[in-house]
C-alpha cells in the first residue's frame, strides 16, 4: 500500500487522505482514518464489505464537509489501466464532494483546477515516496 495526506491550499486547506494499491491487509487502517474523517455508520459498513473482500479494480471515496476532510481508496488492479480507470474516478467523485461543500458547480473551471491539484499533489506525494525507496 502507499498511502499518505496532503491539504489542498486553494481549497480551503482541505485534506485529501490517500490509499492506493490496497488489499485486506490494509482495511483495518483505512477505517480507521475513514472513522477519524467522520464517517457515516452506514457508509463504514459499505466500505468494510468493500475493504476486508480484497476484490481488485475498485476504490472508494468518502468526504467529510464540515471537517473538510476527503479519504480515497483504490485496490490493487489487475493493470495498469484499470488502476487508472479506478483512480480516475475516485478522483472524480472527491472533486464533486469538495465542488459542492465549497459551493461551486462541478462543471466549472474551478472544479477542473481542483481535479488538476489532486492528481498533481497525489503524484508529487507518491513519486517523493517511491522515488526515496532507490536513495
Amino acid at each position: 500500500m502507499i498511502a499518505g495526506k496532503f491539504y489542498l491550499e486553494n481549497y480551503a486547506n482541505w485534506q485529501i487522505s490517500y490509499f492506493m494499491v490496497t488489499d485486506a491487509d490494509d482495511a483495518d487502517i483505512i477505517m480507521d482514518r475513514l472513522r477519524y474523517t467522520g464517517c457515516s455508520q452506514k457508509f463504514m459498513s459499505r466500505a468494510a464489505k468493500l475493504l476486508y473482500s480484497n476484490r481488485r479494480n475498485t476504490g472508494l471515496a468518502y468526504s467529510n464537509k464540515h471537517k473538510r476532510q476527503s479519504v480515497i481508496v483504490v485496490s490493487k488492479t489487475t493493470d495498469i489501466w484499470e488502476f487508472f480507470n479506478s483512480f480516475a474516478h475516485e478522483v472524480d467523485h472527491i472533486e464533486k464532494h469538495i465542488a459542492k461543500a465549497l459551493g461551486f458547480s462541478p462543471y466549472s473551471e474551478n472544479a477542473s483546477y481542483l481535479v488538476g491539484e489532486i492528481v498533481r499533489n497525489m503524484f508529487y506525494c507518491i513519486f517523493k515516496k517511491c522515488y526515496a525507496r532507490f536513495y
